[in-house]
């Protein structure tokens, strides 16, 4: 009875050993979900969340087929996979991962204390212009879902002239946006970047 337990533990062991995934085996994956909503593309950056798991995982099987995750990153080993959710994770390094995550979750607020550059000429901020003097802009900068906004007007010292502005900052040195004029709908892109530094 001895020689048989100790011959079952020993098949045990081989056993577990064969089906033991080292953190070198190409057999990892990183996963997104959405906590609090469903997973879809570009969505509020600040719900998404990264998971580790080996790819035949039957819960990480589990949510992929009910779209609750979604793979970023497979066939790697686990550091790898490991290495990519220190980049993409909220309190880690919040780079997009370009799909579900598309803009970080914490962008840094914008300094506007000095003169960026942009499609239009350079932008004081402070100073209420763009281009040349003539060409006035205000506005407000808030923060909403994690991105700094900039939300205001632009018109003319020597026109009628004016319209709207909307500026999305994807970055704390860089945004794209839009202007339109008057009542029209129509909108025209406008980017720009500027660092204080």
């Amino acid at each position: 009875m001895k020689n048989v337990l100790i011959f079952s533990l020993f098949i045990g062991l081989c056993c577990l050993e064969t089906n033991a995934q080292g953190p070198d085996e190409l057999v990892w994956g990183l996963y997104a979900s959405g906590v609090g909503e469903r997973l879809s593309p570009c969505m509020d950056p600040c719900w998404v969340t990264y998971t580790v798991a080996l790819m035949n995982d039957p819960n990480i099987e589990a949510n992929l087929d009910y779209g609750t995750m979604a793979a970023v990153l497979t066939n790697v080993s686990w550091r790898e996979a490991t290495a990519q959710q220190r980049r993409f994770g909220r309190y880690f390094d919040d780079e997009p991962d370009g799909t579900w995550k598309c803009t970080p979750c914490e962008v840094p607020k914008p300094d506007l204390t000095c003169c960026w550059s942009s499609t239009y000429g350079k932008i004081c901020w402070g100073e209420g212009y763009y281009g040349t003097t003539t060409k006035t802009i205000s506005g407000k900068l808030y923060q909403k879902e994690g991105v700094w906004i900039y939300e205001g007007n632009w018109g003319r010292t020597n026109s009628s002239r004016s319209g709207k502005v909307y500026f999305k900052f994807t970055s704390a040195t860089s945004f794209t946006g839009y202007w339109t004029e008057g009542s029209a709908t129509k909108q025209t892109k406008w980017n720009g970047s500027g660092d204080c530094l």
